[in-house]
């Protein structure tokens, strides 16, 4: 056998994407092709997790204990610290949206519908949820004034349940 320099081998790689290239056709996809996706994937949240990463395993089973009542079909990995929440039904995935706010672990968890055009960043989520302490006399525990107070920093979301039944004064 005659060495020919890698000609040879040169040769037949460009016979092949002349080939490749001779066959290649343009493909459109439409929306009634990917609408059955679009409609599966419809009853999605992004959920985020500010200062943790666990596992999906961990994740799943933390959304399906604290989001019980609203049917989680599914929980899959996206990237670091990022989940797609998939829930059975488009009322179940409105009402945890809307739900009361969760943390993991004490940190923040921030949740975004689905959108089938979405590019999710962590820094697409412009509201985080945080706790603060107030120390002050009980006369302030009411809501109108708690939201007075924290106006400045943002919208009072939810007090912890011991302030809003006025149950501990110490």
């Amino acid at each position: 056998m005659e060495d020919d320099g890698g000609q040879g081998e040169k040769e037949r790689g460009k016979q092949s994407q002349d080939q490749i290239e001779d066959t290649q056709e343009c493909v459109k996809i439409r929306l009634h092709d990917i609408q059955p996706e679009l409609d599966y994937w419809a009853s999605s949240l992004y959920c985020y997790i500010i200062g943790a990463n666990p596992p999906v395993s961990v994740m799943e089973g933390f959304i399906k204990r604290v989001w019980k009542k609203y049917d989680v079909d599914k929980v899959i990995g996206v990237k670091k610290s990022l989940y797609l929440i998939r829930f059975k039904s488009m009322d179940n995935c409105q009402a945890a949206l809307n739900g009361e706010k969760i943390f993991f672990d004490s940190k923040p968890i921030m949740l975004k519908p689905w959108s089938h055009d979405a590019d999710v960043n962590q820094e697409d989520f412009m509201a985080i949820p945080i706790w603060i302490h107030v120390h002050s006399h009980y006369k302030y525990w009411g809501m109108n004034v708690l939201t007075k107070m924290t106006k400045p920093i943002g919208n009072l979301v939810n007090v912890d349940h011991t302030t809003a039944k006025r149950e501990k004064l110490v």
